[in-house]
């Protein structure tokens, strides 16, 4: 069985020419739905605070935007509420159109003092001015500042190595002064470098060039020791030389000594017993004449020429002659 519709009855109009009351059957000209006037009212309230969250990251031109986007919507939403009599979203909409109306005011204010496109005041000139020179200030003292850590890097590591360096030579140097005890021709030497040792030791610097310029003097001083070292080698050398040929000299001198007096032995072995000699006072004293050969050596007799006593001895061609 078919069903019947039933025909809608119209509410005729007020009878001082105002607005019917709402009884839920508005309809949108044919279509048969109600007609959807608070979510103006909601659009404009979504838009006023897509705006106001664009104001709070600071996009100014965004926010006056969608701020004159949200106005109008609220404007339409009060004004279909009030005549469509839905006075549950009347502060809704109230709430939008403040809402868009002070973002929008806002914006604009803002927007000259951060828009790309708009010409800088004097001001606003000066302070750009002042934060470029600023931040060109922050960006020297931090290169600066680099610069300088990475110096002080680099004094930490030569102050290192140069104290590193001394350390080292001043091992080396007491080692040379104590197996040069007693080693060296020159003693002041030896002095000298016992000096720099202690003056080097006490160094308390922080200026790598103080622990460099150390190394030097006490590097010379290590040559001057060496040098006494060798040079006192060569003396002892020298020395132990002359000893050995004084030995020799004496040994040879010992050895002909013995030599000769094995000589002299051997000769008095082989020459005859000596013939006792008489007293010459005692004996006749005969004539000779000066010059003449004679026989045996000291014997003397009386010149034939005068009365002086002639004595038997070696003339000046090695034989016996009588002489006076």
């Amino acid at each position: 069985m078919a069903t019947r519709t039933q025909p809608s009855i119209a509410t005729p109009p007020p009878s001082d020419g105002g607005t019917p009351p709402d009884t839920g059957e508005h309809s949108d000209r044919g279509n048969g739905k109600p007609l959807p006037w608070s979510k103006l009212a909601v659009s404009s309230l979504v838009l006023g605070l897509l705006a106001l969250l664009c104001f709070a990251f600071e996009g100014f031109p965004f926010a006056g935007m969608l701020s004159l986007i949200a106005f109008p919507l609220g404007v339409a939403g009060l004004i279909v509420i009030q005549v469509r009599r839905r006075r549950r979203s009347t502060t809704l909409a109230v709430m939008a159109i403040i809402l868009s109306l002070a973002l929008f005011v806002a914006s604009v204010v803002r927007t000259p003092a951060t828009s790309t496109t708009a010409t800088p005041s004097p001001t606003h000139s000066v302070s750009a001015a002042e934060r470029a020179a600023d931040r060109s200030r922050k960006a020297a003292e931090r290169k600066e500042r680099l610069l300088r850590q990475q110096q002080e890097r680099e004094a930490k590591r030569h102050l290192a190595e140069a104290k590193s360096a001394l350390t080292s030579k001043l091992n080396d140097a007491r080692g040379l002064l104590t197996s040069s005890d007693g080693n060296v021709a020159d003693p002041a030497t030896r002095d000298a470098l016992n000096a720099l040792i202690t003056t080097d030791a006490a160094l308390n610097s922080t200026n790598p060039d103080d622990w460099t310029s150390a190394v030097q003097p006490l590097q010379l001083a290590m040559d001057s020791v060496n040098a006494s070292e060798a040079k006192k080698q060569q003396d002892d050398a020298a020395a132990a030389q002359r000893q050995a040929q004084a030995d020799a000299d004496a040994a040879k001198a010992r050895a002909e000594e013995e030599q000769r007096q094995q000589d002299l032995r051997a000769a008095q072995q082989q020459a005859p017993a000596p013939q006792p000699q008489q007293d010459q006072s005692q004996q006749p004293m005969g004539t000779a004449h000066g010059g003449a050969f004679c026989t045996p050596e000291g014997a003397r007799a009386q010149s034939d020429r005068s009365s002086r006593i002639l004595t038997c001895r070696v003339a000046a061609d090695g034989r016996l002659r009588w002489k006076l």
